[in-house]
């Protein structure tokens, strides 16, 4: 019975301490599932913290919120207008500024040339003949026209006539500012007192100016002219003309000396070179062609030429008679004497006036 009692209370004993191994199990099973329920549970507290953080810097927001009103405040400026303070668009009100005062001094010019043409023009309303501004316009003045040795005959010279072809001058040849120089008048100016050279083609048929002198020489240039344009709807003088710059010269010479007939090699007829449109006792206009005007070819003007009597007479005649002929002029034959010590010269291409300076059209290989 003791054997049987004590053995029951060793399994009672057992049973116990199985018991409590197995309690303890339990127990530790139950510690381990409530961790992990801690765990679970502190988990979810961390992400109900996690947005608790951007509610932190949500309340930040106000500052993201300037950050963004700053960004487009930032780029409004340059849609606007407003670059006006901006290099870029400072330097177009420059160019649209600097053009406006560029068309405002032309017109301011344009009036004072209005003005002076006026005046120009009312001071010259009278009758061509009666002109008498001219002579303190810079006509060159003829010295000791007659009465004197300066004017004297040239020795065997003879002059003829040969026919001129129309058109004839539509008014008399003296008041005809194409032919008569001294109706246009002009005035000095400044420049190259020397030959000069210039762009462009070359015509072989133009006159060479060497050859108004016995010795062909390159004469000195002492004085440069504008010679006045003409309105031929009021029949009056005009303002100087400027282009080109230069359009009558004065040359030096010696007052008596022989003035020739300038080569071209021209032929008009009968060995004619030139017609006389117009002589007067101290200018002469040639024409290098057979027309009685100055619209087609070369055109030589004449200034402080003492005439030749015999040629200057033959012109009055022919000149009195209709012009249906007019004097004509062979190569090198001598037209006149230099009335002082100054010569001028003025060439023509079909009407228009011309530089006499330069050098590849009027004086080849000086």
């Amino acid at each position: 019975m003791k054997s049987f009692r004590t053995i029951l209370t060793l399994l009672a004993l057992a049973l116990v301490v199985g018991g409590a191994g197995i309690f303890s199990a339990i127990n530790s099973l139950a510690r381990n599932t409530d961790a992990e329920l801690v765990r679970a549970t502190e988990v979810p507290a961390q992400r109900v913290a996690m947005p608790a953080a951007p509610t932190k810097f949500a309340r930040s927001l106000p500052v993201a919120t300037t950050q963004p009103s700053v960004i487009p405040t930032r780029f409004i400026p340059s849609p606007t207008p407003a670059p006006s303070n901006t290099p870029v668009s400072t330097k177009p009100a420059a160019r649209t500024i600097a053009p406006i005062k560029k068309q405002n001094a032309p017109l301011a010019q344009a009036a004072t040339l209005t003005v002076e043409n006026t005046a120009t023009i009312v001071a010259s309303s009278t009758p061509a003949p009666t002109f008498t501004a001219t002579a303190t316009r810079g006509v060159i003045s003829a010295q000791s026209i007659s009465g004197s040795g300066t004017c004297a005959p040239i020795p065997s010279v003879n002059y003829n006539g040969i026919e001129a072809k129309p058109s004839h001058p539509d008014r008399p040849a003296e008041q005809q500012a194409d032919l008569n120089l001294r109706l246009r008048g002009y005035a000095p100016t400044t420049g190259v007192r020397g030959l000069i050279s210039l762009d462009g083609a070359t015509d072989g048929g133009a006159p060479q100016l060497y050859g108004l002198f016995a010795d062909q020489r390159t004469p000195a240039i002492r004085n440069l002219y504008h010679v006045y344009d003409w309105d031929w709807g009021s029949n009056s003088r005009g303002g100087a003309i400027t282009d080109p710059e230069v359009t009558l010269i004065g040359v030096d010479v010696s007052a008596g000396e022989t003035i020739y007939m300038p080569d071209s090699g021209a032929n008009i007829g009968e060995g004619n070179e030139a017609l006389v449109l117009y002589a007067s006792a101290t200018r002469l206009t040639l024409k290098f062609t057979g027309e009685d005007n100055v619209e087609r070819g070369y055109t030589l003007q004449l200034e402080g030429v003492c005439v030749e009597p015999r040629l200057l007479a033959l012109y009055q005649q022919l000149n009195a008679a209709g012009r249906g002929e007019l004097p004509a002029l062979r190569p090198h034959q001598a037209i006149g004497r230099a009335a002082g010590d100054e010569l001028g010269i003025a060439i023509r291409d079909s009407g228009t006036f011309m530089d006499p300076r330069s050098r590849k059209d009027w004086w080849r290989g000086r």
